[in-house]
């Protein structure tokens, strides 16, 4: 056993269930000065998004023009933002975000955080899925709409839980 410097999961963690067990079991596997670093998904689990996301999300896709919210390959416009069913994500990936949002909790029972950054991700995974590929170039109406659309995700993180975290742990002195 502390056979390891380093354990890293980058959006895979959240993939795992059973926490408490796998980062008991780390804990064994890692050097007294090893850690645990992640970048991951610890937003809602199964992609539940809490009602404030997607009122907020939904409101911001309506102030981006229509030509910007074209699908890919498409004449179709996103016009909303939807929760998935969780039957539809269970039955395509029964491992995806099954239990996500207790990452950091049982991260934090075990482990002694050395560095934990919120990346947000709350609002733009929803608003650009779909439509990313409109924003890409040199279109400087593009890039005011992302700045804009950035700072209300920072707006937003001041009240709300980072559905996106880098962090590294360490462990926990007994």
């Amino acid at each position: 056993n502390e056979r390891f410097d380093i354990v890293l999961f980058d959006s895979s963690l959240h993939h795992f269930r059973g926490f408490d067990t796998l980062f008991t079991q780390i804990s064994t596997l890692l050097k007294p000065a090893g850690v645990i670093v992640i970048n991951e998904y610890v937003g809602p689990d199964r992609f539940q998004w809490t009602k404030v996301q997607l009122s907020t999300a939904n409101r911001l896709l309506r102030d981006i023009p229509l030509h910007y919210r074209r699908r890919w390959h498409s004449r179709f416009v996103k016009k909303r933002i939807y929760r998935p069913g969780t039957l539809r994500i269970t039955l395509s990936d029964p491992s995806e975000a099954c239990c996500s949002s207790q990452i950091l909790p049982s991260l934090h029972k075990h482990f002694r955080t050395k560095e934990e950054i919120n990346l947000g991700g709350n609002l733009m995974q929803l608003i650009l899925n779909g439509i990313a590929h409109n924003f890409i170039g040199n279109d400087s109406d593009a890039t005011i709409i992302l700045d804009n659309l950035l700072k209300e995700e920072e707006f937003f993180l001041k009240s709300n839980s980072s559905d996106f975290v880098f962090g590294v742990y360490g462990k926990n002195k007994h």
